[in-house]
């Protein structure tokens, strides 16, 4: 299974289903089954802004774990969603960085873990260990 490392709360908001897009500086072809994996680095004053923001709490966070699965739809430039062709919510513009020049990950089919499972992040997407990607499964 794909997987992408998220910071804290950008994971935790995708796995409450606050956060649909995920933007990046750089396109996927990549569509299917996408694992969202919380970093291990420490919450920022930025990530202290957008939990308030959000109303999600501190505890709520994990850190070095899969906290959920996503189904990846499809990619497309920022410019789409900041002239109008795609709806934005509060929320989701909070959540993503929609200057020109980056991309969107759409998703949806969320799957959130009722347990979060450990696992070493990496950047840019990478494949689930075999013994991480069954724990993962396990739960869904």
């Amino acid at each position: 299974m794909k997987a992408i490392t998220l910071w804290e709360p950008w994971a935790t908001a995708m796995a409450l289903g606050i956060k649909h897009n995920e933007t990046r500086s750089w396109p996927t072809n990549y569509r299917g089954e996408l694992a969202i994996c919380a970093a291990k680095r420490p919450l920022d004053e930025i990530g202290r802004l957008l939990c308030a923001d959000l109303d999600v709490g501190i505890d709520v966070l994990s850190f070095g774990c899969v906290l959920c699965v996503v189904k990846l739809q499809g990619c497309q430039p920022a410019d789409l969603f900041i002239n109008g062709t795609f709806a934005l919510s509060g929320a989701e513009e909070l959540c993503g960085n929609y200057t020109t020049g980056r991309w969107v990950w759409m998703t949806d089919g969320l799957r959130a873990l009722r347990s979060p499972v450990p696992v070493i992040g990496r950047q840019g997407l990478f494949n689930l260990p075999a013994d991480i990607e069954s724990k993962v499964l396990a739960q869904l």
